[in-house]
């Protein structure tokens, strides 16, 4: 970890604490070699929003064939899950997305 900078070794440890708190089926797929760590981001990604149930519930489905998928269907496959099984948190995504990707313009504009 000496050799990376401090962002990187911070979205290594998030990465890891998120595997290892909410996604144990991605971790074991992992550990085992069946999915690649691009992948476990995937899930991770785009999981952040529904409930531990629902996140189980999408683990579950998705997993049995994200070894056999390219990243992008695996994406796709991971989204039409959560949007089945909770489509309110598949709708807060788009919105969050946009929010992160440009969090200066987000800011409140304080004048005089």
């Amino acid at each position: 970890m000496l050799r990376v900078s401090a962002r990187t070794a911070a979205a290594r440890v998030g990465d890891a604490w998120s595997l290892y708190t909410r996604m144990s089926g991605t971790l074991a797929a992992l550990e085992q070699g069946r999915i690649t760590l691009a992948k476990a981001r995937i899930l991770d990604a785009e999981t952040a929003n529904p409930s531990p149930e629902h996140t189980g519930q999408v683990e579950q489905q998705v997993l049995t064939m994200a070894g056999q998928q390219t990243p992008g269907q695996l994406r796709a496959a991971t989204r039409r899950a959560v949007l089945t099984a909770d489509p309110a948190a598949a709708q807060k995504r788009p919105g969050q997305a946009t929010r992160l990707r440009n969090p200066v313009a987000n800011q409140r504009v304080r004048r005089g």
